[in-house]
C-alpha cells in the first residue's frame, strides 16, 4: 500500500496509514470489555477497510499512470505487468515470508497448514475452517485478500477500455453487495473471501480513475460529494441498527460499502491535502513515520503479546502487568520497535531494488 515514484507523493496518505494501524492495535491488544466504544464501532475493521480503500486508490493511480506510458508506446503491457508484480513482491514478500518462517518454528499448529499461508490462500482456509481463524495468525487474512486483488486488478485496469472502466468497477462493487446478500441467504460467513471485500477495493480504484484520468476529472467533485453523502448515510444507518440490535443481515450487506464510500472521500480529500487541524494531524511527523512502517507493524504485532507472555518474560523472571491499559501500551511500543528495526535493516534495503523495475 505504498506510493510509487510514478505518482505524486501525497504526504497525508501516510498519516491515514498511521491512523489505520492505530485502529487495528486496540482490537488485538485489549479485551472486549476494555475496548469500550472502540469495540462498538470495531476500530480494527475501520482500520482494515481504510487500508483496503487506500490499496485500491494507490494501485489504481499507479497503474493508470503506467497505462498512459503504454498508450504512448514507451512501455508494453507485458513489461508493465512484470515490473508491477516484481515491485509488489519486493515490498510484501520478504517480511511476510520471514514472519511465516518464524511462525513455523515458534507456533507448532501452523505447520500443518503452512501451504495455505505460503500461497496466500489462508483466507480460504479460514472460510473452510473458522476455528483456525480464532487460533493463530488470524490477521493474515487481509494480506491474502490484497495479494489476490493484486493478481487481477492490473489486468482489469490496463486492458479494460477507459470509457468502460468506471462501469466495470461499479459492477464489481455491486457484485460484492450481491455476494454478501447471497451469503446471508445461505447463512454463510464469507467475510474472509475476496468477493466479499471487492467493493472497498474497487471503490479505491474508482477514486483513482476520477482523480487521475482527464476523461473523468469533470466528475470528480460530484463523485466526492456522492461518496461522502452515501457513505455517511449508510454508516450511520448501520451504527443505529447495531445499537438497537436489529436487522443484522442488513448491516452485514451494506456496512463495507458505506465505509468504502466514506473512506473514499477521506482519501481523495487527503490526496489533495486537508487544511487546518486535519492537516496538522495527518502531517504529524510521528504519525507519518507510523504510516511508513505500518505494514511491518501490521505483520508483526499480532503475536507480540504471546511472545512477551510466553517466551521473553518467563526467561527474565517477569510477568505482564495487572493493568490491561499498561500492557496495551507496552505491546504497542514493542510492535513499533520491531517494525522500525524491520524497516531499516530488512525491508528498506530490499525495497531499494524496486528502482530497477520502474513502471
Amino acid at each position: 500500500m505504498e506510493i510509487t515514484n510514478n505518482i505524486k507523493y501525497m504526504v497525508q496518505l501516510d498519516g491515514l496509514r498511521g491512523l489505520a494501524i492505530l485502529g487495528v492495535l486496540p482490537v488485538h491488544f485489549l479485551s472486549k470489555t476494555d475496548l469500550g466504544w472502540l469495540g462498538f464501532i470495531d476500530s480494527g475493521d475501520l482500520g482494515v477497510k481504510l487500508f483496503f480503500v487506500l490499496s485500491g486508490f494507490l494501485i489504481g493511480s499507479t497503474l493508470l499512470a503506467a497505462r498512459e506510458k503504454i498508450e504512448n508506446g514507451t512501455h508494453s503491457i507485458r513489461k508493465t505487468l512484470v515490473n508491477f508484480y516484481i515491485r509488489r513482491s519486493l515490498r510484501l514478500f520478504p517480511l511476510y515470508y520471514l514472519y511465516l518462517l518464524l511462525s513455523f518454528f515458534l507456533i507448532p499448529q501452523v505447520r500443518e497448514f503452512i501451504f495455505w499461508f505460503i500461497t496466500y490462500t489462508q483466507n480460504i482456509l479460514f472460510f473452510q475452517e473458522p476455528w483456525i481463524f480464532t487460533s493463530f495468525l488470524a490477521h493474515l487474512w487481509t494480506l491474502a485478500i490484497e495479494e489476490q486483488f493484486y493478481l487481477i486488478s492490473p489486468i482489469i485496469i490496463l486492458i479494460t477500455p477507459k470509457k468502460l472502466l468506471p462501469s466495470v468497477l461499479l459492477f464489481m462493487i455491486f457484485g460484492a453487495l450481491i455476494f454478501r446478500m447471497i451469503s446471508q441467504v445461505y447463512d454463510t460467513n464469507t467475510v474472509w473471501l475476496l468477493p466479499a471485500q471487492m467493493d472497498v477495493l474497487s471503490i479505491g480504484v474508482l477514486a483513482a480513475v476520477f482523480s487521475t484520468s482527464v476523461k473523468f476529472s469533470s466528475f470528480l467533485s460530484s463523485f466526492k460529494q456522492l461518496s461522502l453523502t452515501l457513505g455517511l448515510c449508510i454508516t450511520i444507518l448501520c451504527l443505529v441498527l447495531k445499537s438497537i440490535n436489529m436487522f443484522e443481515y442488513v448491516i452485514h450487506i451494506i456496512w463495507n460499502t458505506g465505509l468504502g464510500l466514506l473512506f473514499c472521500w477521506v482519501i481523495l480529500s487527503a490526496s489533495f491535502g486537508f487544511k487546518g487541524l486535519t492537516k496538522n494531524l495527518l502531517e504529524f511527523k510521528p504519525l507519518l513515520f507510523l504510516g511508513k512502517i505500518s505494514y511491518g507493524v501490521y505483520v508483526l504485532h499480532f503475536n507480540v503479546p504471546g511472545l512477551l507472555r510466553e517466551i521473553v518474560f518467563p526467561r527474565l523472571g517477569w510477568q505482564l502487568f495487572d493493568s490491561s491499559i499498561i500492557n496495551f501500551f507496552m505491546f504497542t511500543v514493542v510492535s513499533i520497535l520491531l517494525a522500525t528495526m524491520s524497516w531499516y535493516f530488512f525491508e528498506k534495503p530490499i525495497l531499494n531494488l524496486k528502482n530497477k523495475f520502474k513502471l
